[in-house]
């Protein structure tokens, strides 16, 4: 939290810090949740590394190649990846939906194993938000331009029975603060 203390409620100034383009006129919220607070849920905290993710995805999303997620949760393939999100991105596809991914990966990939590999990849990135700007040593990685250095460390929190924001917020485990633009 302290390393993001200093972007306040910015979107323009956070959420770059954080390792996404914000929208421009998009309106933003932040939550802060308390995980350890009684009645906050079944959760499981890690540090978002490649091998932590790798392990995550193995475990949690049906019918991704186990293979296929070891080739791909690595630096190498980030810098595929990050490319492949900047022409996926720039046709308007969305990344939530396999459709999407398997049309972009049939269009542009030529290789079969180029297309499963994407394919993997487009996946945990749907799944649980590793875009193409995971850096996978526990940072985020600075969008900012005038910033050289890493992000915030990062946790990464999957809920195993997630509570609604609105019951986390009766329960005093989580807070709403409205994200302003300076």
């Amino acid at each position: 939290f302290n390393q993001a203390e200093n972007a306040d409620t910015d979107p323009n100034t956070l959420a770059p810090l954080l390792g996404f383009t914000p929208k421009p006129k998009a309106d933003y919220t932040l939550v802060v949740v308390d995980t350890q607070a009684p009645g906050a849920g079944q959760s499981v905290t890690l540090v978002p590394t490649y091998e932590n993710m790798a392990k995550l995805a193995k475990g949690e999303i049906k019918g991704v190649d186990p293979a296929q997620v070891d080739k791909v949760m690595t630096p190498e393939y980030s810098a595929k990846y990050e490319q492949h999100m900047t022409a996926f991105e720039k046709d308007g596809l969305d990344v939530r939906k396999r459709r999407d991914i398997n049309d972009y990966a049939d269009e542009k990939i030529s290789s079969v194993e180029g297309k499963e590999q994407f394919k993997a990849r487009a996946t945990i990135h749907g799944e649980f938000g590793a875009n193409q700007h995971f850096t996978g040593d526990g940072t985020t990685k600075n969008l900012l331009t005038d910033g050289g250095n890493r992000g915030a460390v990062e946790t990464y929190t999957l809920d195993k029975n997630p509570k609604t924001l609105n019951d986390l917020e009766n329960r005093g485990s989580a807070k709403r603060l409205s994200a302003k633009r300076l």
